[in-house]
């Protein structure tokens, strides 16, 4: 053999064992991937794409061989970056964005759990009070004919509807707030419910930066793989749970392709993605644009853990303010009128 054939096959070798080390790599984060996601179909797709990968089959073999498993969001997202050969950095930002809106649930359940808890025991204390401890205050009072103050009459006539309609004033309670929510779904679409949640002061704000985070990673990838701006727009906007975030970005990229530079077609919409003006107003120079959309991102995913913390700091208190104050109201509305029984029988 002569050397310039050995060298040949050295480099062969070389670039064999790079490709193996790619795959290596890509069948582990798509590993991975299933492991964050929650839905059995997505798994048992991603997995069947692992086997297709590790059995040799090509990206595009393995990708294509699974075109209902894999979420919309994600198959558009490899449709795009297949060409170029790199779906390994999108599956990559596609697996830290999963795993940045993990934490921020695993956040928010963790901050309001405390909370929630001290709601339940203001509720249970509350319907003892008022279906056990204020019906026997009635009975003395009519007993001895006291007169009460008003807000005295109002609380044992809340009392009486819990003793007598308590279970049916609950049914309508769920029953109304079914119908609403799902009159909002069918009619305002997913995203006004998602608004809805999202208008939440601390809690929705939080959610809207863990978007506009994951959004600007995968946008500033995309457009690392010189994907056009207006499609890169769309496709990040696909990979986020937010209706709101893929409506606005729907009119920006509308907005650009009929010609308006992407800072204004941004500040157009009137939505969240006008965060992103100062960022994408030099689009035009390539690779600042791709830092500073990560820079951005990063601000934003600090926010939202921010907003995380804050829900627990807060609830925590005012709920424990709310449950003194009506404790308080009702020991001074029915302890007031007893004084002045007493004062009477004296």
């Amino acid at each position: 053999m002569s050397s310039d054939d050995e060298i040949a096959d050295v480099n062969a070798r070389r670039l064999g064992a790079a490709d193996a080390r790619g795959t290596l790599s890509l069948t582990l984060r798509l590993q991975a991937l299933a492991e964050e996601l929650r839905q059995r179909r997505v798994k048992r797709a991603l997995a069947a794409v692992v086997r297709r990968l590790e059995q040799g089959a090509t990206l595009d073999e393995a990708f294509r061989a699974e075109p209902t498993g894999l979420p919309p969001d994600l198959a558009r997202l490899i449709a795009i970056s297949l060409p170029g050969g790199q779906v390994e950095l999108l599956i990559h930002d596609y697996l830290e964005n999963a795993r940045r809106l993990s934490d921020l649930r695993r956040s928010l359940i963790l901050g309001l759990t405390y909370p929630l808890v001290l709601l339940l025991v203001f509720l249970a204390v509350m319907v003892f009070l008022m279906s056990t401890l204020l019906p026997m205050f009635k009975n003395l009072f009519e007993e001895f004919g006291t007169e009460l103050p008003a807000l005295t009459e109002f609380f044992l006539k809340v009392s009486d509807v819990l003793v007598n309609h308590g279970w049916a004033v609950a049914g309508v309670g769920l029953g109304l707030a079914a119908i609403v929510l799902g009159a909002l779904r069918v009619f305002g679409g997913r995203a006004v419910v998602q608004n809805l949640w999202r208008s939440i002061p601390l809690l929705g704000q939080g959610l809207r930066w863990a978007s506009l985070s994951n959004y600007c990673h995968l946008l500033a990838t995309l457009m690392e793989l010189h994907v056009p701006l207006p499609q890169a727009l769309r496709a990040a906007a696909t990979a986020n749970d937010d209706k709101a975030l893929a409506q606005a970005a729907e009119r920006t990229a509308d907005a650009m392709e009929r010609g308006l530079p992407p800072d204004e077609a941004v500040q157009q919409t009137r939505s969240c993605l006008r965060e992103l003006g100062p960022t994408l107003h030099g689009a035009g120079r390539g690779r600042d644009v791709v830092e500073s959309l990560r820079a951005t991102a990063e601000v934003f995913d600090a926010r939202s853990r921010l907003q995380a913390q804050l829900v627990y700091w807060w609830c925590q208190p005012v709920l424990l303010i709310a449950l003194a104050v009506t404790i308080g109201t009702l020991v001074v509305v029915f302890f007031l009128p007893l004084l002045k029984l007493l004062n009477d029988l004296s």
